[in-house]
């Protein structure tokens, strides 16, 4: 049970782990509940906490909301580069750009999966990197460059390859 007044950053990390363990798990329920528990418990000073705002995402995305979903995971990726932490903030940005393809604002999300597979290079996070580049073949393609948007793709399969993932490498075939 949480207590309003006295949600800590600290307690608030611990409830936003557990419940991104739930989503890992698939326990998409006892996630939502837990959630919404959190939600009604964050202080205001916590209210825009990178990581809560990235929770606030994959709710509206659970809720089929994707413009609130696009808006929560740009606020995340800001809000974590505000901190200075371009590390985490790849993920959410990674997951804008997906969420900018979905609405079809597909040049706002080249912008943002550019970007994105920039920081993630520069960082050594391949997986991002690798899925960001699946991500901006299929933007790539819906912008009329199908050629180019298929190697973008064959890329991302080659890097997942490369990286001992075969499970993601055939995901991303799929798109092809």
């Amino acid at each position: 049970q949480l207590q309003t007044k006295s949600l800590t950053s600290e307690q608030l990390m611990t409830w936003v782990a557990l419940i991104t363990m739930c989503l890992i798990l698939r326990r998409t329920e006892q996630a939502l509940s837990l959630f919404y528990e959190l939600e009604k418990s964050v202080p205001e000073e916590l209210a825009n906490d990178p990581s809560l705002l990235y929770l606030k995402a994959y709710n509206a995305f659970h809720h089929n909301d994707l413009q609130s979903f696009a808006e929560y995971c740009e606020a995340s990726a800001e809000a974590f580069e505000r901190l200075g932490d371009f590390r985490n903030s790849a993920q959410p940005a990674k997951d804008a750009g997906y969420a900018r393809q979905l609405i079809g604002d597909f040049e706002e999300a080249e912008r943002i999966l550019r970007r994105t597979i920039t920081i993630a290079e520069r960082l050594g996070l391949h997986l991002i990197a690798a899925g960001t580049k699946q991500k901006l073949g299929m933007v790539r393609s819906h912008l009329g460059a199908h050629e180019e948007g298929r190697w973008i793709e064959l890329e991302a399969v080659e890097r997942y390859r490369s990286y001992g993932n075969p499970r993601l490498a055939g995901w991303s075939r799929d798109y092809l």
